[in-house]
């Protein structure tokens, strides 16, 4: 199971699309998409996932109109661990969108990704938020 998800994390983060190209130049320092320290939310996976289950609200417009769905989002993780540049991808629902976006920017911060085993650098992340009515 953990090589499964391992797998999908990288294929989420644009692994598949840019193995030629591993940096995405932007105005200020490169983003990378693959690091040999990839950056980690603090405490781990479960953690990550008990912040998400504890500050997702599920909107009130989509439960009314019984709306369920999955919504990638994307980010970059800072050299200082800080969140920036969420934003949605693909093409889901509005009303799932923005509070998969709201919960992500308020994020406390990740240790961040290397380069090198050493350098702190800039890493393109994309998490997928499932919203599920019970």
């Amino acid at each position: 199971m953990k090589k499964l998800y391992v797998m999908l994390i990288l294929v989420f983060t644009g692994y598949a699309a840019m193995a030629q190209n591993e940096i995405q130049q932007t105005d200020e320092e490169p983003v990378y998409v693959v690091v040999k320290h990839e950056p980690k939310f603090r405490g781990g996976m479960d953690k990550l996932y008990q912040y998400l289950t504890t500050n997702i609200e599920y909107p009130e417009e989509a439960k009314a109109k019984r709306i369920e769905g999955k919504v990638f989002v994307s980010f970059v993780v800072e050299k200082d661990g800080s969140v920036s540049n969420v934003k949605s991808v693909g093409n889901p629902n509005p009303i799932l969108a923005a509070e998969a976006e709201r919960v992500v920017k308020a994020m406390p911060k990740w240790k961040p990704g290397k380069k090198r085993g050493c350098k702190k650098v800039r890493v393109k992340y994309t998490l997928p938020i499932n919203f599920q009515l019970k």
